[in-house]
């Protein structure tokens, strides 16, 4: 998982979780399922990294347009 959050990295490491609890644990979850054992690199935001910059871009266009998916839809299969 490469990510410009440090936060992001802790928090599925498993030191405390301070924020985005339902996230972090649904994702845990997901992984867990598919027996799957996460490895984590940080990126510094904003550097030119390529998929940081389109995930940064995404980020901001679905704030300004007030876009979000149900959480649940996103992180957990329909059964």
């Amino acid at each position: 998982v490469a990510t410009d959050s440090q936060y992001v990295i802790g928090a599925l490491s498993g030191n405390k979780i301070k924020a985005n609890a339902d996230l972090i644990h649904a994702i845990l979850r997901q992984a867990r399922g598919a027996g799957l054992k996460l490895k984590f690199e940080f990126v510094r935001g904003h550097s030119g990294d390529t998929f940081n910059e389109l995930c940064d871009h995404y980020a901001r266009l679905a704030i300004q347009r007030k876009l979000s998916a149900p959480r649940r839809e996103v992180l957990e299969p329909a059964p």
